[in-house]
């Protein structure tokens, strides 16, 4: 640094005494220069960078500013004294100018040394025609300064750092907790491998929940995680890292917006990258994660190595990572593999189980959090609507769709998501390409229950702005029925239509049914050769498949023959509701009406909505 400086200063002394018009080229490219690196900083929203590099950037710039406006100065300023000097004697001469040192002074003593200040300061800048250009360019750069130490820091908040998984209510880090993260989170580094981007370990099962409700109550979000009801961790009386444990009951709030550790179904997901590989993001393990055969044993900086389908980086090797999931009395269950394992540890499924209180070098944790519900659909869902001849209503010309689904619920039920587990281990990944060239999103949800459907209607609804349909116990309100959706419950109370209100509801077995034969005399829907307009078991490979592929029936309604059954209104008996048009598990025969409990959820079980003609 004072060699640098040094350099600087003799560089200046030597500028001070050439021509100054090369001075000027010399500060106007020492200028441009210095705003390089900011600029390459505000395009690239230091993705690559560390943070120490913010402090050579700043000084650099600093430095530039400096050297431009002290050239400047020197450049303008010294070949022209006299010039100077006869303006200050003009000014002498000129009563108007010294008009208020001969008047009585009325105005408070301050107001006249501040005048007399700013007279002086105009003075030498009218003097010095480059250096209000020179201002202008320092208060430019102290701006851009500004600015991207705010990039640099927002980019490095944890909440800036969520990546939404697809199909999923959640968001999750994209990196494993490093250990500058945990520090300004806990005030403290447990890591036995230490360096700022490295993951941080040696932490607990309850370590990490700890700081999970921390990390909420500093970003103002509710805490998941309570101990006795608790959310407050200074009532826990538990202190991070000294190998204890809680010895009171933790519980999860699901319905809290703030950090915590993901399920292991959860993780899973999302390692899978929406991907088929071995491990998360490749079949090829050095290309993704440190394990025992590159690691040198001990961990590496977070996100060195090619992330998976969703930018999720890591999740094979480097350290294990804590899964909300227990095991059995005080196990908890940790995936992903470490930098001292074997590769087969670090594959998709890999996994393994420790104490919860235990502390080790190779095991970290990644986050995450509820991601925002109740958004529209890229598609407005009132456009794929089509009117029904001869009815006062419209039907949706497809099923539902998985995209239309999560866009209301925030959250995808369906068994048949390329990608996630269950899909996985149905196909043993042999029929998995079937579905290439097919849109996921288009698939129609499946898994939901006749609950679920109502609760999805009244959603979408209340977010088009439309009178809800159904109502429990009197309210239409869903966040008071007391029901979690895709939990396999039923909804305890007195379920009502309001036949007269706007919003979206299921179809009725009689709706259906004229809507299905779409004005012709066919075996199905829209044909007496069921290849041509379903998916069942013949045809299908034993998956749902996107919606619209085959012909539609003559009102353009698509699928009403096969792919996933479809829930109406009627009630059957008890608890049963109705359902119709086969899916495709079931050969062709089935393709009609059938029934089942309100609460069941199935992979071949989706729905259908209408609406009233008006909307």
């Amino acid at each position: 640094m004072h060699f640098t400086v040094n350099v600087i200063l003799d560089g200046l002394s030597y500028l001070s005494r050439i021509d100054s018009g090369f001075v000027e080229k010399v500060s106007l490219a020492y200028f441009l220069i210095s705003i390089i690196p900011w600029i390459s900083l505000v395009v690239r929203r230091w993705r690559d960078a560390g943070h120490h590099w913010a402090w050579l950037l700043l000084w650099f710039t600093g430095v530039g500013a400096l050297v431009q406006f002290i050239m400047c100065v020197r450049s303008e300023s010294v070949p022209h004294p006299e010039k100077m000097q006869s303006n200050i004697s003009e000014v002498n001469r000129n009563p108007k100018d010294n008009s208020d040192e001969t008047k009585p002074k009325k105005k408070l003593p301050i107001k006249g040394i501040v005048k007399k200040l700013g007279t002086k300061i105009s003075l030498f800048i009218s003097n010095i025609p480059y250096v209000k250009y020179v201002a202008i360019g320092v208060v430019v750069l102290i701006v851009v300064c500004i600015v991207c130490i705010f990039l640099v820091v927002s980019e490095k908040s944890i909440k800036n750092q969520m990546v939404q998984i697809p199909g999923k209510n959640i968001k999750m880090l994209k990196t494993e907790v490093t250990q500058q993260q945990y520090k300004d989170i806990m005030g403290e580094n447990p890591s036995y491998f230490k360096g700022d981007n490295n993951p941080v370990e040696q932490v607990s099962w309850y370590d990490a929940i700890y700081f999970c409700n921390k990390l909420s109550e500093k970003y103002g979000l509710n805490p998941v995680y309570a101990v006795d009801g608790n959310t407050d961790v200074t009532a826990w009386n538990y202190s991070p890292h000294k190998g204890s444990q809680l010895y009171k009951k933790v519980t999860k709030k699901d319905s809290a917006n703030g950090f915590r550790l993901p399920t292991e179904k959860e993780w899973v997901y999302a390692a899978s990258g929406g991907q088929n590989n071995t491990y998360s993001g490749s079949n090829n393990l050095g290309e993704v994660g440190w394990y025992n055969y590159n690691s040198g044993d001990e961990t590496h900086q977070v996100a060195q190595k090619k992330p998976n389908g969703y930018g999720l980086y890591d999740m094979s090797g480097n350290v294990w990572e804590w899964c909300w999931d227990a095991d059995y009395s005080d196990y908890s269950w940790f995936r992903g593999g470490s930098y001292d394992c074997y590769d087969y540890f670090c594959e998709v499924d890999g996994r393994g189980n420790d104490y919860a209180y235990n502390q080790d070098h190779d095991i970290g944790f990644r986050i995450v959090c509820s991601s925002p519900q109740n958004a529209k659909p890229k598609t407005d869902i009132r456009s794929q609507m089509v009117q029904i001849p001869g009815m006062e209503f419209k039907m949706l010309k497809t099923e539902v769709t998985q995209q239309q689904y999560m866009a209301i619920m925030g959250e995808n039920p369906s068994f048949f998501q390329p990608g996630s587990e269950d899909y996985e281990k149905w196909t043993g990944g042999k029929d998995y390409e079937i579905t290439q060239g097919e849109n996921p999103d288009e698939l129609p949800v499946d898994t939901v229950s006749w609950y679920d459907a109502i609760y999805f209607c009244n959603k979408l609804s209340t977010t088009y702005g439309y009178t809800p349909v159904y109502s429990v116990n009197g309210n239409t309100d869903v966040s008071k029925w007391n029901y979690t959706p895709h939990n396999g419950d039923s909804i305890r109370g007195k379920i009502n239509q309001d036949t007269k209100a706007n919003g979206f509801r299921l179809p009725t077995e009689k709706e259906w049914e004229y809507a299905a034969r779409g004005g012709q005399d066919y075996t199905y829907s829209g044909s007496s050769n069921f290849g041509e307009v379903g998916w069942c078991d013949e045809n299908s490979g034993g998956i749902t498949h996107q919606v619209a592929q085959k012909k539609s029936n003559g009102y353009g309604l698509y699928d009403m023959s096969g792919n996933v059954y479809e829930w109406c209104w009627d009630a059957d008996y008890s608890d049963g509701r109705c359902f119709s048009g086969g899916d495709y598990n079931y050969n062709d025969d089935y393709c009609l009406m059938g029934y089942d409990d309100a609460s069941d959820q199935y992979s071949g079980l989706g729905f259908r909505i209408v609406c009233s003609s008006s909307n």
